[in-house]
């Protein structure tokens, strides 16, 4: 199982989180890798939350409008663009970025048995230790990358 966040949640990082690991507490992918006794290969990357300027993630703006409900879509986000702050909902052009990334260690937890994933402590347990093991690369890359940020 790769896990590589990409939700909506992940993808609209505030800018000034652009290197933080926030998957919003979703552990569905830990008791997938549990109940399926798959070893989990971490996929981190840094730059692509360079690309566009993220203020803000809009859940109030997208739960107020209903688009929690009518489309399991959790955010609405407020972007700077190269015109200035593009409303919610409207594309923008993206900025040039350096993208880096890299597959980790898979994590193997199959001797916990596949019953684990009724667990919220093992589940809780195996999602903390993923995302440390995610911070702490993000913040090595990170710490590699060069400015300006493009080229």
């Amino acid at each position: 199982l790769v896990d590589y966040p990409g939700g909506d949640y992940e993808v609209f990082r505030p800018w000034n989180d652009r290197n933080k690991i926030d998957f919003g507490g979703r552990t569905g992918f830990i008791r997938l890798a549990l109940r399926t006794q798959v070893p989990v290969v971490p996929a981190v990357s840094v730059g692509a939350h360079e690309s566009v300027v993220v203020l803000a993630r809009g859940e109030g703006i997208a739960k107020w409008l209903g688009l929690d409900r009518r489309f399991r879509v959790g955010v609405l986000p407020l972007v700077l663009g190269p015109f200035g702050i593009v409303p919610p909902g409207i594309p923008t052009l993206p900025l040039p970025a350096k993208i880096t990334v890299e597959l980790l260690e898979p994590i193997d937890w199959t001797g916990l048995g596949p019953d684990a994933q009724d667990d919220p402590e093992i589940v809780q347990a195996c999602y903390d230790e993923l995302t440390t093991k995610m911070q702490d690369a993000m913040d090595r890359l990170a710490a590699e990358r060069q400015f300006p940020i493009i080229g």
